[in-house]
């Protein structure tokens, strides 16, 4: 009965948590820097909704059509690759949409499209242009690609598993394809396929810091926390960002597991703000069974910045209550 109840305190309070949940910060979809659509995260959908709506019922997708000469498809193609560059999405699907209105075979032009529904959170719309593709190339291995990010989006993994393996088979150089593979075994507790998958993707892509620490998350999950805290610094190490809340945050709390509790806490002050720090050090105690040192560091987070930190004030009553079952 006293094992249970620890049991239910301790997910309890990793409910509490405020860092928990973008610990494991894996990369989804299209978020490599030197992918096209990289800079255009979070989805926002706004404008580009009411321009879908419109193209929906059979109206101009403009609503006031400018006056512009009349282009060819490729001549729309750059158009909406330059308005992509310049962070004009809605223009760019615009232009998109003019490229397939003249030339519906364009492939390439649907991916990008799929591509941008994919950004915007709207994978059923990206699934419709990627299964299009396929109806007229079997072997459009991105579009398989596209397909397994979709249904990463909507949470079916077993579909998003197969069309990665798919798009595996016919490029084994789709390093986004591993990654996304990785991340659903790491779902599957399947660790040695995960890591296999994140090696692959980082000796496609070794300049991609997110798969260090994709891979550094992974060996964290299976019990290797030295192998993880050594990878989680090669990410902090290749990334461009010198203060990458997310890794650092991920090592602060695989230094805890090493009881290694003062780079714990000097990551996580990297990572974040004072107070944050120290409630996620606490954290780090909580896990060991060192609630006294959960309750010290809890109250170290709230005479910092009270008004800030509400979940320090639960994560404190947790610690606490913890400590009166052990006793």
């Amino acid at each position: 009965m006293r094992q249970q109840r620890l049991s239910s305190t301790c997910i309890n309070f990793m409910c509490l948590s405020l860092f928990i949940l973008s610990t494991i910060s894996l990369l989804g979809g299209c978020s490599s820097k030197d992918h096209p659509f990289a800079k255009y995260w979070p989805p926002k959908q706004g404008k580009y909704k009411s321009i879908l709506d419109r193209q929906r019922q059979g109206l101009p997708i403009e609503e006031r059509p400018k006056k512009e000469p009349d282009l060819t498809a490729e001549e729309y193609e750059k158009l909406g690759d330059r308005y992509l560059q310049q962070g004009n999405m809605d223009e760019s699907f615009i232009q998109y949409n003019k490229t397939l209105e003249l030339n519906p075979g364009q492939n390439g032009v649907r991916y990008k499209v799929g591509l941008l529904f994919l950004k915007r959170g709207l994978p059923d719309e990206a699934l419709k242009q990627f299964q299009k593709i396929l109806e007229k190339d079997a072997g459009h291995a991105l579009a398989y690609e596209g397909m397994g990010q979709a249904f990463m989006q909507k949470g079916k993994y077993d579909k998003a598993e197969k069309n990665f393996q798919k798009a595996l088979q016919l490029n084994s150089d789709l390093w986004l394809s591993h990654n996304g593979l990785g991340m659903i075994y790491d779902r599957k507790l399947r660790f040695d396929h995960a890591i296999a998958h994140y090696k692959a993707a980082i000796n496609i892509k070794p300049d991609q810091y997110i798969l260090l620490n994709n891979l550094g998350m992974s060996y964290y999950l299976n019990g290797k926390y030295k192998k993880s805290a050594e990878t989680l610094l090669k990410a902090i190490e290749a990334g461009s960002d010198p203060k990458n809340a997310k890794v650092y945050n991920n090592l602060g709390l695989v230094l805890g597991k090493l009881d290694r509790y003062e780079e714990a806490l000097e990551a996580f002050k990297k990572g974040g703000d004072r107070p944050t720090a120290y409630n996620n050090l606490g954290y780090c105690y909580f896990l060991q069974g060192k609630y006294e040192e959960a309750i010290a560091v809890f109250k170290k987070a709230i005479e910092i910045k009270p008004s800030f930190y509400p979940s320090a004030n639960k994560n404190l009553k947790m610690a606490k209550k913890a400590l009166e079952i052990e006793n």
